[in-house]
């Protein structure tokens, strides 16, 4: 089985949307705030709270799953016991990308998204890191230096540090990394990633060596001993811009990426 990275970023998209089982009054599903894609922790997971307020909602208790498969694809499910059921996107039209739909959905009890979440990257390939592998980063203190000349003993006082580290992949495919044509990349791409998570402050984890298979539908098992960060991006002084890297040796077909990321405090 491939092993590869998956980073999952905040989302919080506020609002609502419609729910409801076939025939019956559509009713508002309050969505989530201040989680992640999806988490090992539940209360952490936007995937596994949303299954829950959609439960609450049409009244089935438990029974809504809404998984991560290891194709990337996002699963929705209610037993046949339950029925047909609809959601209605309305407004929230970043929800339904986020989650890799395209439209509402009606006439069945399971949907599996066509696309990738634009709040999900997933390489293909493990990371190389600054840090000793499998490290939160490498501690990095704000420590000052002052004294006279000669023999004095210098003075070092020190206020704050932080925990920082730079994840880098090697020969990205660069269906994962970016495209020709940067209004085409809505998720799965590297790219959107950066674009919908990262330049907007937002945070993000990483998971280490997790099962990645483009043809399984079975779901993604994530381990909280793979979980690193909470992490936020570090962006180069002045303007903020893409970093587009190619692979020396795979010119244009493959790309390297490389992030550098300081830890910060979870949701």
């Amino acid at each position: 089985m491939p092993l590869s990275s998956w980073l999952f970023g905040e989302f919080s998209p506020g609002g609502t949307i419609l729910a409801c089982l076939d025939g019956a009054t559509p009713v508002n599903v309050g969505l989530p705030q201040d989680r992640y894609l999806h988490d090992d922790t539940d209360a952490l997971s936007f995937l596994w709270q949303l299954a829950r307020g959609i439960d609450d909602q049409i009244g089935s208790p438990g029974t809504t799953t809404i998984t991560l498969q290891r194709n990337r694809r996002i699963h929705i499910d209610v037993p046949s016991s339950v029925g047909l059921f609809t959601i209605t996107w309305g407004a929230n039209t970043d929800v339904r990308d986020a989650l890799g739909f395209t439209g509402n959905l009606s006439g069945a009890r399971t949907y599996t998204a066509t696309g990738i979440s634009n709040r999900l990257w997933c390489p293909g390939l493990t990371e190389i890191s600054d840090a000793r592998l499998g490290r939160q980063g490498t501690p990095h203190y704000d420590t000052q230096v002052g004294g006279g000349g000669s023999f004095v003993k210098p003075v070092m006082t020190t206020h704050n540090y932080r925990i920082k580290n730079s994840l880098e992949w090697r020969n990205v495919i660069n269906t994962a990394a970016a495209s020709r044509v940067w209004s085409t990349e809505i998720g799965g791409e590297y790219y959107a990633f950066w674009r919908d998570v990262m330049v907007t402050g937002g945070q993000w984890t990483h998971y280490r060596a997790t099962d990645n298979d483009e043809s399984s539908i079975v779901n993604v098992g994530l381990s909280s001993a793979n979980r690193r960060g909470p992490y936020v991006w570090i962006p180069r002084s002045g303007a903020v811009q893409f970093d587009y890297n190619r692979s020396i040796s795979n010119v244009e077909a493959r790309s390297d990426v490389k992030i550098p990321c300081m830890q910060v405090a979870e949701l």
